[in-house]
């Protein structure tokens, strides 16, 4: 609901001042509640899938403005890959959700991928608030449902792994791809 709420109210600060980007937001925030709404064993193509976590962030980029910068890298990975929907827009929203918007000055949120030995790699990087550092995060059913969907689809052969770092928090998402 925080989502919506601050993208409806982001969407009327730009309607008369900045009516293309206005209009822009609208057309992800539908993208983005249409996949939402979507049978959860909907499955999309990784192109889909990156142009939904894209349309994501170009929103909290309008919210937030200059606290938040994204780093996309994710040339070499395959478009038609076919895979569960809503892997990674649950993943950047995490990172903007608890790693950028809590810190004054923001932070930037990296998006890689990259081809593996019969698989993908897609890592989602964000920095990690100071009092994150010692204390407990979210609730992390992001997380246990992007896992659970995971071994529902690809058993062993994908994971979701997680690795804290003194200065920032990392997913890596791996996915079997022949």
């Amino acid at each position: 609901p925080h989502f919506l709420f601050n993208s409806m109210n982001t969407i009327a600060s730009l309607i008369r001042t900045r009516p293309a980007q206005a209009e822009t937001a609208v057309e992800d925030l539908a993208d983005l509640f249409r996949a939402a709404l979507a049978k959860s064993e909907g499955m999309h193509t990784l192109g889909e899938e990156l142009d939904l976590a894209r349309g994501y962030l170009r929103i909290e980029e309008l919210r937030l403005g200059v606290r938040l910068t994204v780093r996309w890298d994710v040339a070499e990975l395959p478009r038609d890959m076919i895979l569960p929907a809503l892997l990674l827009q649950p993943l950047v929203e995490n990172a903007v959700y608890h790693g950028v918007q809590p810190i004054e000055n923001g932070g930037t949120v990296g998006v890689t991928g990259r081809r593996v030995a019969g698989a993908i790699e897609i890592v989602v990087e964000n920095p990690l608030p100071p009092h994150n550092r010692r204390g407990p995060r979210g609730n992390g059913i992001a997380l246990a449902n992007i896992e659970g969907r995971i071994a529902y689809h690809f058993e062993s052969r994908g994971a979701l792994s997680i690795d804290e770092r003194p200065e920032s928090f990392v997913c890596t998402l791996r996915l079997p791809y022949d």
